[in-house]
């Protein structure tokens, strides 16, 4: 035996000294193959490359930390900086390219890498319960089995891996998010990286300019950057709230930013965090009306109300909050109003206004006052097509291809029009998963835990409300936000069964 194990202890000592050598080797090699390439690219190329290497890297050393930083670049999506690959199959679409990627989805995919590396290695073993997973997984197995009968086999391919990266991304956090500690600090992030958003939006209408440049890297391969400044658009029209996303999305991102700072305002007991709190969520609800998105407004009413009634400490002053909310969209309005006023010389309507106006005349609370892009055009010629499809649909990002669309417009149309029954009996599940969670937790509302899901899962009204008519089930917000929430989920059941 002593023989053996002598024998087994030099077998490791020499195993581990190759794997440190061909390891340097390796390293070395890497370090001068991307020195090559960064070498020959532009210098803006070769810093976003340096950029995600370190990320990488971190994402090794700390999870955690790689984590966090995923939240904090996540909001930047493919209407602002992005790669694209110019090809028959990727359209032009309103003078932009429908098959875009954005930067952080590179980060995605390599933090899950890491991730996967890690598990194998047997260094760290992430065993939280993964709910939501195994039916994720079953819905992409479905997706590269509609690319047997797409229109476009490189589009389809392509919208393939985007649905692919963010399955990663909602695994990403729900394996990594396994303790309180992790998830205070992914909540925090999550506000820094919005309030980030918020400042950004205000400084855009100070920078008066409006620029789209593609940059060529290699063969159809483009590195794309889109700013859009000032306070009027280049036809004159006032501009929207936006961050480093268009209008729509950072509505959206502001709804789900609030809604976690609420969580926190609740939870947490210095009083300044709390003063902060406050101040940002007031910011968020200010750029929500500034986008003058009518969904994104109408989902941020419906949320307030849901988080007033809902949230315990809410409803026992249920009158004196709501009043207050009521006074402060009121002062909102008005304050949009004297601004729309005073930088254009004349008395404008703000666009929210306008349009109930003209919800009320035409009975049309969809394309009210709208003339192009009619989302009801666009559903009715899907449903039509749909009648051939219904039991597998189009499949994955064929609407997009047959419609000529920029997305269904409609996260829970997108389901089913590109993945037909699945993709409804999927839908259906995960509503079915929240409405359960919700009930099961609504009771209880004492730890940290508990209000953070009734809190989260009052906020993702916001986005079932706001997806009634707008993204699409490749919305990257929409499987960070589901990712926040899972993990609160998995994280206060166990702490209820340790109870």
């Amino acid at each position: 035996m002593d023989k053996v194990a002598a024998l087994k202890e030099k077998a490791d000592v020499f195993f581990g000294l190759t794997v440190r050598l061909g390891g340097k080797y390796l390293l070395l090699i890497f370090i001068l193959c991307l020195s090559f390439i960064c070498a020959v690219l532009p210098w803006y190329i070769s810093s976003i490359i340096y950029f995600l290497l370190i990320l990488g890297i971190v994402s090794i050393v700390k999870p955690q930390w790689g984590l966090y930083c995923l939240i904090l670049f996540l909001p930047i999506t493919k209407n602002n900086l992005y790669l694209c690959i110019k090809d028959d199959w990727n359209f032009l679409l309103i003078q932009q390219y429908v098959d875009l990627i954005p930067l952080p989805y590179i980060f995605v995919f390599l933090f899950f890498t890491t991730l996967i590396i890690i598990k194998l290695s047997g260094v760290k073993s992430y065993k939280n319960k993964k709910r939501l997973v195994i039916p994720l997984f079953i819905l992409l197995f479905y997706a590269a089995i509609t690319l047997l009968w797409s229109k476009s086999l490189e589009h389809s391919f392509f919208n393939f891996i985007v649905f692919f990266i963010n399955v990663m991304l909602f695994y990403l956090i729900v394996s990594i998010v396994g303790d309180d500690k992790t998830h205070k600090m992914a909540m925090w992030w999550f506000v820094v990286s919005l309030s980030i958003q918020c400042l950004m939006a205000v400084s855009f209408y100070f920078i008066d300019i409006y620029k789209d440049v593609l940059y060529h890297i290699y063969g159809n391969l483009y590195f794309g950057f889109s700013f859009h400044g000032g306070f009027f658009t280049p036809d004159g029209k006032i501009q929207h709230a936006f961050g480093l996303q268009d209008h729509h999305e950072t509505a959206l991102l502001m709804n789900m930013g609030i809604a976690v700072a609420i969580g926190l305002f609740l939870t947490t007991k210095k009083r300044y965090q709390r003063v902060v709190l406050v101040l940002i969520a007031l910011l968020m609800a200010a750029i929500i009306l500034r986008t003058e998105s009518r969904a994104g407004i109408g989902a941020f009413i419906c949320m307030m109300g849901a988080q007033l009634f809902f949230i315990k400490r809410l409803r026992s002053h249920l009158f004196i909050y709501g009043i207050s909310f009521i006074i402060l969209i009121i002062l909102l309005y008005g304050l949009q109003y004297v601004t729309n006023t005073i930088v254009t010389g004349k008395q404008i309507t703000p666009r929210m206004l306008f349009l109930g106006s003209e919800m009320a005349k035409s009975g049309n609370f969809i394309d009210p006052g709208e003339v192009k892009n009619k989302r009801t055009t666009l559903y009715k010629n899907s449903f039509r097509d749909l009648k051939e499809y219904f039991v597998e649909g189009f499949g994955i990002g064929n609407l997009k291809y047959m419609q000529k669309a920029p997305h269904a417009h409609s996260i829970y149309f997108s389901f089913i029009f590109d993945f037909g029954l699945v993709g409804l009996v999927c839908l259906l599940y995960i509503i079915l998963s929240l409405v359960y969670n919700f009930i099961k937790m609504y009771s209880y509302q004492t730890t940290y835990l508990q209000i953070m899901v009734i809190v989260l899962l009052c906020g993702f009204i916001s986005t079932a409300v706001h997806g009634v008519v707008d993204f699409e089930y490749n919305t990257t917000s929409l499987w960070l936000f589901l990712g926040l929430i899972y993990a609160t989920i998995n994280l206060s059941r166990l702490e209820k069964d340790k109870r």
